[in-house]
């Protein structure tokens, strides 16, 4: 659209963005001076980075993300990316990104995982771990790799609704049934894996002894990390910690409210 304007005419940038974004992006530019808000089209516009900060931060509030999430790699990844978009550019319909686009992201997912955990894999050795969980009420398995250059590759994780709904239950025989081919295909000689990482769990240390008599060199250990974060949420579900907790977020949404309020009177 900026290019059938003829050099140095000047538009809105309310015609562009939101009222709420135009409004906020003028408050925090004209702070020091009472200078219209303006694009050039032809030269760079002073103010592109104030309406990229605003864009954001209204999308971060308005869709209730993390604030942290403008540092995550990822996002910052996407912002340099998005530069090199013609200016007609269309973002993904939601089966796009539920599809085809989410199919390529697993399979380079993937090929990643696959080339750090096969990497000096001879050398240096594997380890299995993971565990089952409830997940908005659907039975899960995770299945997880430590390698010398990632220590927690996800490999698969399994619904377990099917096999549950008809009767089954996670025992040995199943969990084995689950690990044992993941392992294979990242060590389909069976002289990588060295170590099986379980929680103290009867039927995951049996099934654990089963892939070590599959694998004859691992050795299969206990994982406290499992035990210990239910040893600190039982901990942490004592009255005094829980007042505390709640004194917290009060403190959090009181210093909220004063700077929006400063903002504001801004």
């Amino acid at each position: 659209m900026l290019s059938c304007l003829e050099p140095n005419e000047e538009i809105h940038v309310g015609e562009f963005l939101p009222s709420s974004i135009s409004v906020a992006a003028s408050t925090i530019s004209s702070k020091d001076s009472k200078v219209q808000t303006k694009i050039f089209a032809h030269s760079p516009n002073p103010m592109a980075v104030s309406h990229l900060n605003v864009a954001i931060a209204d999308c971060i509030h308005s869709n209730s993300l993390p604030f942290r999430l403008t540092k995550d790699p990822k996002f910052v990844a996407m912002i340099r990316a998005a530069k090199f978009a013609p200016s007609n550019y269309v973002t993904p319909t939601r089966f796009a990104i539920a599809g085809e686009l989410l199919d390529a992201t697993y399979d380079t997912y993937m090929a990643e995982v696959k080339s750090e955990i096969e990497r000096d894999a001879d050398l240096l050795g594997l380890t299995i771990y993971g565990d089952g969980a409830t997940i908005d009420k659907r039975p899960m398995i995770n299945v997880m790799t430590a390698s010398a250059y990632n220590p927690q590759a996800l490999c698969d994780v399994i619904d377990c609704s099917d096999y549950m709904a008809d009767g089954g239950i996670k025992d040995a025989r199943y969990i084995c049934s689950k690990y044992i081919p993941v392992m294979q295909k990242f060590d389909p000689d069976g002289n990588r894996y060295d170590m099986v990482v379980f929680d103290g769990a009867s039927n995951v240390q049996k099934g654990g002894e089963v892939i070590c008599a599959k694998f004859p060199m691992c050795t299969i250990v206990h994982g406290t990390e499992h035990v210990a974060s239910l040893f600190m949420g039982e901990i942490f579900q004592e009255e005094c910690l829980q007042i505390m907790k709640k004194f917290t977020r009060i403190v959090s949404s009181i210093c909220l409210f004063a700077s929006f309020l400063l903002i504001s009177v801004d």
